[in-house]
Order: C-alpha cells, then sequence, then structure tokens
C-alpha cells in the first residue's frame, strides 16, 4: 500500500505540475483557455489512479530500462522514474536482478540482504504514512460532504421563482447565454453571496433581498451565473475538490484548485462582458456586492460564486483592462490542447518509479525438467508477517508483484512432491526470475517387531496378478505413480537379546533405486553423538538385514523410473 501510495502520488504531482507549467505558458491568452487546460489535467490526474491498476496483457511484461538500448535523456537520469515498455517474456539469466542457483532448485542472491531491523522501521513508518493520509483523507472528504449537504439544504430551504420579471429576464438571459439545460431561480434564505450548483438543471442561488436590486445589477449577476452553468463550472469544481481531498498533503492539489476557481471566476466574468455589459459597470457591481458579502458571516459552499473577497483586485484589473485577450477556445485549440495534456498524462502514468516496488517470478518445474501444473506458492514478508498466496498456471508460471524490499520466505507445495523453501531479499526495482525444483516426496514405513520366540518368516511376494492389478491403477494416478512393494521380509528380534524384555528403536534412511531395489543408506537414531555409531547395533543389523531383502516396482515421473528416498521405523518390543 505504502508504494502504491507512493508511486500515484509521483504520478499525480507530475500530471499536476504539468498542468501548472500549461496553464502558465497561456497567460497571455484568455482566462477560458487557461481553465480548459485546467480542466483537463484535472481530470486526468484525477484518472492516474485507473490508468496505474489498469492490467497488462498476460503476453507483455516490464523490462529492466538496462537491457532496452534505449535512452531517456537527463530527465530520466535525474527522475527516478523508469518508462513502461512492452517486453515480450520473462527476464533472462544474465538480467539484472535475476537470480538462479548454481545447482538446481538453489538460490543464490546477486545483492546483500538489508538487514530485518531495517525492513521492519521502513515497514512501520510505511503503516503509519498510510494511516496519516488515510486520516487527512477521510477528514477532507467529510467536509466536502458537509458541503454537499448544505448546498442540498439550501436549495430545500430556498424560495424557487416561477413568475415574475426577474424569473422572464432569466430565462432571456438563458437562452441569449445558450444555456442548453434548464435553470432553477432559487432566492436562499440568508444574505450573502450568490452561488451556482448542479450538473442536469443548475440551480442559481440568489441572496436574500436580491428582489431589492436594480435591474442592472440583476442582470450582471444573472448574466454571471449563467455564465458558470453553461460552461459546468461545479461539476469541474467538484472534480479539483475530490482530487484535493485524496491528496489533501500535496501542495500541487490546492494549487491547482484555486487556480481553477480562480479562472472560471475570471472567464464568467468574460462572458459577462461579451453580452454587452460596459467593463465600468460589471466592476462597478462586483465591489458594491463583495461589500455586501463582508458585512455577513461567510459560509462557505463547494459552489461557483460571483462575489467572493479572494482575488478581486486581479478579476478588477483584468475586467478594466481593454487589452485583457477574452477570446475563448476553438473547437481546433480545444482538442489539440486536449490529445496533448491527456497524451502527456497517459505517458506520466505508464512511468514506473523504479525505486519502490520489487518482483518475484519465475516457473516450477519437478526433478526431470518438466512443468509443474498449478503449484501453491506463499511468499511472506519476514518483517511485517503479511502473507500472499498464489496459485501457478498450468505451464507452471507465478508472479508476486508490488513488493516492498525486505526479506521474504517463499513455501511451494504440491502433492506428490516435497515441501520447498526459499529466501528472497529483493532490492527496489529488482526483479527477481527464478526456476524452482520440486523434488518426489520420500516414503514413510513403520514396523513393530516383538519377541516372539518363534523362527525367523520366509520372504514374502505378491502374486502376478495382484502386482498386475496395482499397476494398472497405480499408472492412472498422473504424472507421478508411487512405489509399489512386491517383496516384503519382516526384521526378526535378535537371539542376543532375546528373553531379556529389551526395548528399542531404530530409524533408517534408506533409497528405492530405479531397479526396485532398497539401499539403506544410514541409521538416523539412535546414534552415539561421540562415536558416530548405533545405540543398539544388534537391533540395526537386524533392521538393515531385513530392509535390504525388500523389492519394489519404483516410483515413476512421467512415466520414467526416479529413485525416492525412504525413512523406516523399526519398532522392537519384548
Amino acid at each position: 500500500m505504502t508504494s502504491l501510495l507512493a508511486a500515484l502520488t509521483v504520478k499525480v504531482s507530475a500530471i499536476l505540475f504539468l498542468t501548472l507549467a500549461g496553464a502558465r505558458c497561456l497567460r497571455a491568452r484568455s482566462a477560458s483557455a487557461r481553465h480548459w487546460v485546467l480542466a483537463v489535467g484535472v481530470l486526468s490526474a484525477c484518472a492516474a489512479p485507473a490508468l496505474h491498476v489498469l492490467p497488462m496483457p498476460p503476453a507483455v511484461r516490464v523490462a529492466p530500462v538496462e537491457l532496452l538500448a534505449w535512452s531517456g535523456g537527463p530527465l530520466f537520469e535525474a527522475l527516478p522514474l523508469r518508462p513502461l515498455v512492452p517486453f515480450a517474456g520473462p527476464a533472462g539469466p544474465g538480467s539484472p536482478g535475476a537470480a538462479r542457483g548454481s545447482e538446481p532448485g538453489g538460490f543464490r542472491p546477486g545483492r546483500p540482504r538489508p538487514a530485518v531491523a531495517r525492513t521492519a522501521f521502513a515497514a512501520g513508518v510505511g503503516r503509519w504514512a498510510v494511516a496519516i493520509w488515510l486520516v487527512g483523507a477521510v477528514g477532507s472528504t467529510m467536509v466536502l460532504l458537509v458541503g454537499l449537504a448544505r448546498l442540498r439544504w439550501l436549495r430545500a430551504a430556498s424560495c424557487r421563482v416561477t413568475d415574475g420579471p426577474w424569473h422572464r429576464l432569466c430565462g432571456n438571459l438563458a437562452r441569449s447565454c445558450e444555456v442548453r439545460r434548464g435553470v432553477d431561480l432559487l432566492l436562499g434564505p440568508r444574505p450573502g453571496m450568490a452561488a451556482t450548483w448542479g450538473w442536469r438543471r443548475p440551480a442559481v442561488m440568489l441572496p436574500a433581498g436580491a428582489f431589492e436590486w436594480s435591474p442592472e445589477r440583476m442582470r450582471v449577476v444573472l448574466l454571471h451565473e449563467l455564465a458558470h452553468a453553461r460552461r459546468g463550472d461545479w461539476l469541474l469544481q467538484m472534480a479539483a475538490e475530490a482530487l484535493r481531498c485524496v491528496w489533501w498533503f500535496n501542495p500541487l492539489a490546492w494549487l491547482v484548485r484555486a487556480r481553477l476557481r480562480r479562472e472560471s471566476e475570471q472567464a464568467a466574468d468574460d462572458m459577462v462582458l461579451a453580452q454587452g455589459v460596459p467593463a465600468t459597470t460589471c466592476a462597478t457591481q462586483l465591489v458594491e456586492l463583495a461589500k455586501e458579502v463582508r458585512k455577513h458571516r461567510r459560509t462557505w459552499l463547494p459552489a461557483p460564486a460571483m462575489a467572493r473577497p479572494s482575488h478581486l483586485e486581479r478579476r478588477l484589473s483584468a475586467m478594466l483592462n481593454s487589452h485583457t485577450n477574452r477570446r475563448p477556445l476553438t473547437r481546433f485549440a480545444r482538442f489539440s490542447s486536449l490529445g496533448s495534456i491527456v497524451l502527456a498524462s497517459v505517458l506520466v502514468a505508464g512511468l514506473q518509479v523504479a525505486a519502490q516496488t520489487a518482483r518475484i517470478s519465475g516457473a516450477v518445474i519437478d526433478q526431470a525438467g518438466h512443468v509443474v501444473q498449478n503449484p501453491a506458492l506463499s511468499l511472506t514478508n519476514r518483517a511485517t508477517a503479511e502473507q500472499l498466496r498464489v496459485t501457478g498456471d498450468d505451464a507452471g508460471r507465478f508472479e508476486f508483484t508490488d513488493l516492498e524490499p525486505s526479506e521474504y520466505s517463499l513455501v511451494v507445495t504440491k502433492p506428490g512432491f516435497e515441501r520447498l523453501f526459499r529466501r528472497f531479499s529483493p532490492e527496489a526495482g529488482q526483479q527477481i526470475e527464478e526456476e524452482l525444483v520440486l523434488r518426489l516426496g520420500s516414503v514413510e514405513e513403520t514396523i513393530t517387531v516383538t519377541d516372539t520366540g518363534e523362527s525367523p518368516t520366509a520372504a514374502r511376494t505378491i502374486s502376478e496378478a495382484t502386482r498386475a492389478r496395482y499397476l494398472e491403477h497405480r499408472n492412472q494416478g498422473g504424472t507421478i505413480a508411487p512405489p509399489i512393494k512386491i517383496r516384503d521380509l519382516a526384521p526378526v528380534y535378535p537371539a542376543s537379546v532375546r528373553g531379556s524384555g529389551f526395548e528399542g528403536k531404530v530409524v533408517l534412511e534408506a533409497q528405492i533405486k530405479t531397479d526396485g531395489t532398497v539401499e539403506v543408506l544410514q541409521i538416523l537414531a539412535p546414534v552415539d553423538p561421540a562415536t558416530m555409531t548405533t545405540v543398539y547395533p544388534d537391533l540395526a543389523r537386524s533392521a538393515v538385514e531385513a530392509v535390504g531383502g525388500w523389492r519394489y516396482e519404483p516410483t515413476l515421473l512421467h512415466g520414467v523410473p526416479v529413485e525416492t528416498r525412504m525413512t523406516i521405523n523399526v519398532t522392537f518390543r519384548p
């Protein structure tokens, strides 16, 4: 979560920075041109998280920059960014960050492992950072929701104007401004500023006592508010507010929000002047309205308002300056700027933060080199105890992405095979490609020998019919065919201790060979640590002689006989 938040912060900041730079470059153009650029930038920044988590096609991989014959130039060298480049197939054995063992199934890390204490501290800091961000985002969202609830209350508490001269004036001005949606004219319950909000059917709220205004002031105010309704400024401002709620800690989000509001007010002023209202008249009414607003307690509303005291001097200067560019953007300019900003945003969203996350991927095979289908893998962060589980595909491929630099333990399981354990210590931006080899599981047999005083029994061999039936049933089991004992020889209670009531246990490690014979490799227990010899030599000799007489149909892996390890527990009882 920490790495995702950091990566999105970098991308959103880059988009907002480009947006502010673009608006700065258009300072000689009209306010509507700058507002358009800011609006497209805000929407692109809102879409950046969706572009970040958009799944890539299965055949596309992220290639390390070191493998590409491409240079990102000074910008990519100065910033910790990497381009997202389509690269078919996994990284090769010689790629940076790839690690392969010198023996089958082995692992040899390519770089030194970080200390667990350091990774634990980093993980703790990351969790605190995410918690602080979440608290701020929830708090900012709650403030915005309270503002929206206040707008809803104002709409319900206001008196809707449905007839009279001001209603007719509003309808005429709406047609002259080409406002295609219906507009509700409201008389607010409190004195103060006028405001406009809503999308499908915008509401223009006038302060209490507005009906006492002169026709000149009413015309200026209605033209200004209808300009906001025509341009859809409220919806764009809500997008900027939502962006600010999520990235409340980012000063660029606050700057873009304030700049978007300022440019929307100035663009609405330009539309009022375009309707033939003299600049001096518009400026006079704006100043008078600002004076009335200062007399009353101001309440924050998430809606454009004409007479906000902030930036009043700048608006008056632009309004009275006859050389100010007030020409709206042409359709060609709109689509050109839209394409440029969206293209830049997509490129920024496609950048991968190299210093954030790592990836561990690879394939699981058996000791014969064949693919192990659908293995179960579990990756545990040793610093945080966070566990990730995946199931490999039919080709044995697996992938763990968005991993924070830390020390990890990997466990691979598959019925019929031994459990495989590996440790990885990926560094920031490292991509580890590993081929994991599963060994066949071992066989265990437990035997109890009692002192009956009888003579040793002869070896027993199963009949050919029984053997054929077992083999037919075994060969239907899949890629692994377990061994079948076809000749058995029971250990005997040693004559040297017979009748003494002696009891002991012997544990042997053996191997079933490919020809079906059994070879005893070593005596595991009990062993004298001083001499490394068995404590019960007579018991061990009896067990070894019996096991050496066993015969098996060997284990088959993909139809080929393979050797199988075996553990035999022999308990001697009086």
